[in-house]
């Protein structure tokens, strides 16, 4: 998945994640302002991080909230801020708020949707490329919680308004096409 950050991890790679951080020169602010992990990435001489703030069911974040993640990263020297959301985008880099530019001087914003992490982690499992069974059993104790309702996780299952819409004549060609095959 970190790929999809532009980051490479190879066999020697250290990962290391944790969660509510507390950055130094921070202690003082409050929890709802503390992102919920951080990910520290060393493969050789490269070292890189990135800021985690997550959010289920229909929670998503919000601007101000987000420049404060920019700015704490910019201070503490942290490559990146990830947001995960069930608001669903093309790409990681494409992020679902808009921000100032210059909020993105030093510091890079990625998204992903629990969806993707779900599809990446079941395509993890269909690989057959784990091959700890202690690994395999967390990854898909991971998806069964991610997949039952109280997760808050939802799927993409429906379209904007501008997708249904659909011009007269192309209703009559559809419903034609579905009829008479």
């Amino acid at each position: 998945m970190l790929g999809s950050l532009g980051q490479r991890v190879g066999s020697r790679a250290t990962l290391e994640a944790w969660t509510e951080v507390v950055l130094e020169d921070d202690a003082s602010t409050a929890k709802s302002d503390r992102p919920d992990g951080l990910i520290l990435l060393e493969t050789g001489r490269k070292h890189w991080s990135a800021l985690v703030e997550a959010k289920i069911g229909n929670a998503e974040i919000g601007e101000e909230q987000l420049k404060h993640y920019l700015q704490q990263a910019k201070k503490h020297k942290v490559d990146a801020v990830l947001t995960i959301t069930n608001q669903f985008v093309a790409m990681p880099s494409h992020h679902p708020v808009k921000v100032p530019k210059t909020l993105l001087k030093g510091v890079e914003l990625f998204h992903w949707s629990w969806m993707y992490a779900v599809t990446q982690a079941t395509l993890l499992l269909e690989s057959g490329e784990i091959s700890s069974p202690d690994q395999r059993f967390l990854l898909e104790e991971v998806l069964r919680y991610l997949g039952h309702e109280s997760s808050g996780i939802s799927r993409f299952d429906s379209m904007n308004r501008e997708w249904c819409q659909w011009p007269s004549e192309m209703t009559h060609q559809r419903s034609t096409k579905l009829t008479h095959p």
